[in-house]
């Protein structure tokens, strides 16, 4: 296993701390050829918030092996907040932002598009999301058929 996906808090002393510890654990299994991204959870208020934490973060010595693996940060805003005109404008002009893609922002036909103009690297895609409701329409449907 050489790929992983590490949660934040929000929160610089905590992830600071954590992202030093899954560091340490990641280069005594030596581990080879590994990649991270890292899930925000809409844990973070603005774009102009994520970005002082983050660049703060990049700052610190003993997380410098994961920005080094990093593939990409996920959904670092709340849905409400990371399509705006203030994030675009932050996150368009961030000339050494990591790759930050929507995930439960991507909620309309539109989404994917949107957000590359408001300067996010792409979209996250599940499958499962899509898989629970065939599962639930087809619950439905012999539910019915059974009356």
């Amino acid at each position: 296993m050489n790929h992983f996906k590490i949660k934040l808090a929000a929160d610089r002393e905590v992830d600071a701390a954590r992202l030093s510890r899954i560091d340490n654990v990641l280069a005594d299994l030596d581990v080879e050829e590994d990649r991270c991204t890292v899930d925000a959870n809409e844990g973070y208020d603005s774009a102009g918030q994520f970005k002082r934490q983050w660049e703060v973060l990049q700052t610190n010595s003993d997380c410098a092996g994961l920005f080094d693996q990093l593939v990409n940060v996920e959904q670092p805003l709340p849905r409400d907040e990371a399509l705006t005109s203030k994030t675009q404008e932050v996150f368009t002009t961030w000339d050494d932002a990591p790759l930050i893609i929507i995930d439960e922002s991507d909620n309309r036909i539109d989404s994917t598009g949107t957000a590359l103009s408001h300067g996010y690297a792409g979209m996250s895609h599940k499958n499962c999301k899509g898989v629970q409701g065939h599962r639930e329409c087809l619950s439905g449907h012999l539910l019915q058929s059974k009356r």
